[in-house]
């Protein structure tokens, strides 16, 4: 019966500090709402959103899923502008 009390100590603390570390970070900004877009718009004064990223360019497509990232997408992507680039160029023997 001990190691059960233990077990269940355990994982609950591990729950405490995972509800504690989430807490400024998740539930706070949903509790408190008007004091976060107070510190956003403070933040955000003087950005113009256009120069950042243009209006009607999506941030990243690619083949057509906007916003969908993964590290094989990139690499095709580098590899296909690299290999686009060598095919470019002139060969020169010498």
């Amino acid at each position: 019966m001990a190691g059960l009390y233990r077990t269940v100590g355990i994982f609950g603390g591990f729950v405490a500090v995972v509800a504690a570390a989430f807490y400024p970070i998740y539930f706070r900004p949903l509790l408190m709402p008007e004091e976060y877009k107070q510190e956003q718009s403070i933040n955000r004064a003087g950005v113009v959103q256009e120069d950042i990223q243009p209006a009607g360019k999506p941030a990243i497509s690619i083949r057509g899923k906007p916003n969908r990232i993964n590290a094989m997408s990139l690499l095709h992507i580098s590899v296909k502008s690299l290999v686009q680039d060598l095919l470019s160029r002139k060969v020169v023997k010498c």
